[in-house]
């Protein structure tokens, strides 16, 4: 089921796997600090909402660079509100050697280093592991 999405990205929820999905798009080049939080506060609305455990994050063209104060705010606000109900993440990246490393870093924040993450090239890999 579809439940956003905009010039920047597209947010799924597959109900009966209990799956976010979101697909970053490469306008995400000409998002702002701004625009980039309103959108990670309606991921937690959304999750929260339809009460997924499973997060699959399309980065591969997200062009969004993830500066070490926006890892810090994501790592702080996003996981604390939904961290607890979150039991996998699996993320494809970008290409982009600098975008690529903003992800890792986010993903190892004291935050969100506890959560199980994996990352993948393809999505049916991803999937098998996000169904384990």
């Amino acid at each position: 089921m579809m439940v956003f999405e905009d010039d920047f990205i597209t947010m799924m929820v597959e109900e009966e796997n209990n799956l976010f999905v979101e697909k970053f798009k490469t306008q995400t080049s000409e998002w702002t600090a701004e625009q980039w939080k309103e959108t990670r506060l309606m991921l937690i609305e959304v999750f929260l909402a339809q009460r997924a455990n499973k997060i699959l994050s399309f980065c591969e063209d997200l062009r969004f660079p993830l500066t070490p104060d926006l890892q810090q705010w994501l790592a702080e606000s996003v996981s604390s509100q939904i961290g607890h109900l979150v039991k996998k993440i699996a993320i494809s990246l970008p290409s982009d050697m600098l975008i690529q490393l903003g992800v890792e870093q986010l993903m190892d924040e004291k935050d969100t280093g506890h959560l199980s993450t994996r990352y993948f090239d393809n999505e049916s890999d991803a999937r098998a592991w996000l169904m384990k």
